[in-house]
């Protein structure tokens, strides 16, 4: 009996470890001021990008999340373009899930939600 609950035991650690140890997903919501918005899912240690291009106005914005203490540390490479004003801004930010950080670039801000 006891190594039937042995077995029983150890072969579900073993199926359900890896399930357990893989990086969660993630949703970022990516807002600009001017109305724009982006929703990306990435997984943990992975970048994700959202492009938009419009008739007087390209955006392209990229982020890399990674575990630390005390949430997410989000790396965070944007530009933005709106006719002849082009701003371009890369930083990093620890937000923790549920939480938000606004980026702002001299006349352009970006809000970035983490779920």
């Amino acid at each position: 009996m006891i190594k039937h609950l042995l077995f029983v035991s150890l072969f579900s650690m073993l199926m359900v470890g890896p399930a357990l140890a893989d990086p969660a997903t993630y949703r970022l919501d990516l807002k600009l001021d001017s109305g724009r918005r982006y929703v990306l899912s990435v997984v943990e240690d992975r970048c994700g990008s959202a492009i938009g291009k419009f008739d007087k106005a390209e955006d392209n914005i990229r982020v890399c999340p990674h575990r630390s203490k005390d949430g997410m540390a989000l790396d965070i490479d944007w530009s933005t373009r709106e006719g002849d004003r082009t701003v371009h801004v890369s930083s990093s930010a620890v937000v923790p899930v549920g939480g938000w950080v606004e980026l702002d670039a001299t006349s352009t801000k970006l809000t970035v939600s983490l779920q």
